[in-house]
């Protein structure tokens, strides 16, 4: 998932960019166009990588803390001795 997530988020970032420029969805500030590289768009490809990444990773997150309480086995199992409730000694002056 480590390296599937950045992959995948680096193509929907390109696919939004290219379907933002068709519908005209987000203007894009003049400061994130890059004018002396090669690619115009390298900031808003970073930067909405990243983004994409976050959102990914915490949907992923939060479908595995999902199945895992669903599915797991229960904390303690038939053959464990029920917890101990310590409460310490008690305080003398």
């Amino acid at each position: 998932m480590a390296f599937l997530i950045p992959f995948l988020s680096y193509f929907l970032s390109l696919i939004a960019i290219e379907q933002n420029r068709a519908n005209h969805w987000i203007r894009i500030p003049p400061e994130f166009i890059a004018r002396g590289l090669g690619d115009p768009y390298l900031y808003v490809k970073i930067l909405l990588t990243i983004l994409i990444s976050v959102i990914l990773f915490g949907i992923f997150s939060l479908i595995t803390f999902f199945l895992y309480g669903l599915l797991a086995p229960p904390r303690y199992g038939p053959y464990d001795a029920p917890p101990v409730r310590y409460r310490g000694k008690p305080y003398k002056r």
